[in-house]
């Protein structure tokens, strides 16, 4: 669960890998947690969903997309 900030949006897709809560609205935020704590077939979908997103976010990846680019 987190606000759409910098480039959060450009990689997580909401309600598939994040939950994406308004900014400033704490009860947006406490709806988000309710949600996922209530919801185990949502929980299952993003945490399966964005663990095999993030594999690919490795420091190795990001030093070879650096150099290798140039």
């Amino acid at each position: 669960i987190s606000t759409p900030v910098g480039s959060l949006p450009n990689i997580f897709e909401n309600e598939k890998d994040i939950l994406f809560a308004d900014f400033n609205n704490p009860y947006d935020f406490y709806e988000k947690i309710n949600l996922i704590t209530q919801d185990e077939a949502l929980s299952n979908i993003i945490r399966k969903e964005s663990y095999n997103l993030i594999q690919n976010f490795t420091i190795q990846n990001f030093l070879k997309k650096i150099f290798d680019e140039k």
